[in-house]
């Protein structure tokens, strides 16, 4: 026999009932701040920061491991590239060559795009 109760839907949490204003609960730290009330987020004179990113992708390899292939994927990368901001591993597999295998990662970089006025 099937015992039922541990399948049966709970009841939903019940928020905090507010005595005071909001603003007075974000002032003594029960409840964090909203976007609108930290301002600016931290921006210098209220401006919205202006940045171009460029995505690409890489395939690096290497006969020892995975991750030794996106240490030389990124690792060259970085030889001609400025400002490498983000990797995301894409895929994962393993050639084989001679018997041997051959382990490739492949990556999604991306890199703060500069003008020439920067």
């Amino acid at each position: 026999m099937v015992n039922l109760r541990f399948f049966a839907p709970q009841e939903p949490r019940k928020r905090p009932i507010l005595k005071n204003s909001p603003a007075e609960y974000h002032s003594n730290g029960k409840i964090p701040p909203t976007r609108s009330q930290k301002g600016n987020l931290g921006l210098k004179e209220g401006k919205m920061a202006e940045s171009v990113y460029k995505v690409i992708e890489l395939v690096g390899t290497s006969t020892e491991s995975w991750e030794k292939a996106a240490a030389v994927a990124l690792g060259t990368a970085s030889k001609s590239l400025r400002d490498l901001r983000v990797a995301e591993v894409i895929k994962l597999d393993i050639h084989i060559e001679d018997g041997k295998p051959v382990y490739r990662t492949k990556l999604s970089v991306s890199f703060k795009y500069h003008t020439e006025q920067q």
